[in-house]
């Protein structure tokens, strides 16, 4: 049977979000405004500026996704210890700990337990989906997966012990985890400032207008305005994405 902590962590890499439908909406109607009011220059600038915000939106979630991950694989296999040090036998800890693990540690746990009882044909067969078919290779989930497979098979098959090898797995996880979140907190300051400077033209022109000028009625009314907008609104897209890639740790 499918337990309570492998649907939640299969519902986290593959479901939905919550707020994804009204994002959407609110991104169809802005381009609708944009296409009304400012034309196709208009329409184009807030096209590129919602592609790039989907993309930067998207990279976020997926590194705070990775993390959470990390946090849930490393509490999973730190369950499975505690239950092999306590002398249960592999198979059960492996079931005892897929229990009482959340998120993607279930799901871990679930693969691992898979593995056990595929080597018991008279055992439960167990209902979750193989995981490498819900998420990609890249995935903290499938490496840790990867990693516990091959740790259980050189148990079984040539009787290395296997409480020394999840141990230093789930130090090697953590170590792995806190050098991510360091690394996250070293290029916060970078990316703010690339946030900053994209924010600089509006200031712009909102310092244009203060001064008695209309550079808003200049970027939608001619020719030349459309160009600028869209050539300054692409540069800047372009700035974001790339230092995103830059300093993407």
């Amino acid at each position: 049977m499918c337990s309570p902590g492998t649907s939640g962590g299969s519902a986290a890499i593959v479901g939905r979000s919550p707020g994804r439908l009204p994002v959407g909406v609110l991104g169809v109607g802005a381009l609708a405004l944009a296409g009304l009011t400012a034309g196709p220059a208009g329409l184009l600038a807030c096209l590129s500026v919602l592609v790039t915000g989907t993309i930067l939106g998207r990279q976020a979630l997926a590194d705070r996704r990775r993390q959470s991950a990390l946090v849930d694989i490393v509490a999973g296999i730190r369950l499975l210890g505690r239950e092999l040090r306590s002398g249960a036998d592999p198979t059960v800890a492996v079931d005892n700990a897929r229990s009482a693990a959340r998120g993607d540690g279930a799901l871990v746990l679930g693969e691992l337990s898979r593995l056990a009882r595929d080597a018991f044909p008279g055992a439960e067969v167990i209902a979750d989906p193989p995981m490498q078919s819900v998420i990609d290779d890249a995935h903290p989930s499938v490496q840790a997966a990867a990693r516990l497979r091959t740790g259980w098979l050189l148990t079984r098959r040539h009787g290395v012990a296997f409480t020394p090898f999840i141990e230093a797995l789930a130090v090697d996880l953590s170590q792995q985890r806190a050098a991510e979140a360091e690394r996250s907190g070293q290029v916060a300051g970078p990316r703010m400032s690339g946030y900053v400077m994209a924010v600089l033209p509006l200031l712009g022109l909102v310092l244009g207008a203060g001064m008695g000028a209309d550079p808003v009625a200049v970027l939608l009314g001619s020719g030349v305005g459309h160009a600028l907008l869209l050539i300054g609104v692409a540069l800047t897209c372009a700035g974001l994405l790339w230092s995103a890639r830059i300093i993407r740790p």
